[in-house]
């Protein structure tokens, strides 16, 4: 699969140092050359020293025809050309970094609709909503959320004086829309059923 990610500011070196570690075929594109070498120099990535809202970038035999663009430039108007010229150039998806909260929330669907934009990053709106998963769960390890915010998945230990631990879940009322859906317990996974229960970890001797 080939990604072209446009921009190689601290996001988009960012974006492409992971990509690259997952074996994707990536294709930075930016103008600045001197960010354009340190990507060179550190990642295992195809580097292009050009306007990646221009049509000509796009025409580019390199880039043309990408599965996946993402253009993460500091330019909000930058990024919506480029991902136009994309979808033109036959890129499958695209992906803009939008930081003006107007697009993001009252024209994202005309932006989608209008600018072939499969998928828009707002990093306020991503932080904001970071923050407030952080707060609504204060005591879990570890949280994911699954079809589009429906479901959430977070990891937690019991703490001491729960008055969850040591009761089979049989006999144990949950909060209302809580599942345990597994226990780690001695570096294992275990589905747990009716007769299992939640133990307190025990002091190291």
């Amino acid at each position: 699969m080939r990604i072209v990610v446009v921009g190689a500011g601290k996001l988009g070196y960012s974006i492409a140092e992971l990509l690259s570690k997952e074996q994707f075929d990536v294709v930075v594109i930016d103008e600045d050359e001197t960010q354009l070498e340190a990507v060179k120099n550190t990642l295992d990535v195809l580097t292009i020293a050009a306007n990646g809202a221009s049509p000509v970038t796009m025409a580019d035999p390199d880039v043309k025809g990408a599965d996946i663009l993402i253009a993460v430039t500091a330019s909000d108007e930058v990024n919506m050309v480029a991902c136009i010229l994309a979808k033109k150039h036959d890129i499958t998806h695209t992906v803009a970094r939008i930081r003006d909260m107007q697009f993001v929330s009252e024209g994202k669907d005309y932006l989608k609709e209008n600018f072939d934009i499969d998928l828009i990053l707002n990093p306020e709106q991503i932080t904001a909503y970071e923050i407030n998963r952080i707060l609504m769960t204060p005591a879990a390890l570890d949280v994911e959320d699954f079809a589009s915010g429906k479901i959430r998945l977070f990891e937690t230990k019991v703490p001491r004086k729960s008055k969850f631990a040591n009761v089979k879940f049989k006999d144990l009322t949950l909060p209302t829309g809580v599942l345990a859906g597994m226990i780690f317990r001695d570096h294992r996974m275990i589905i747990p059923h009716g007769d299992d229960c939640l133990l307190l970890l025990q002091k190291a001797s």
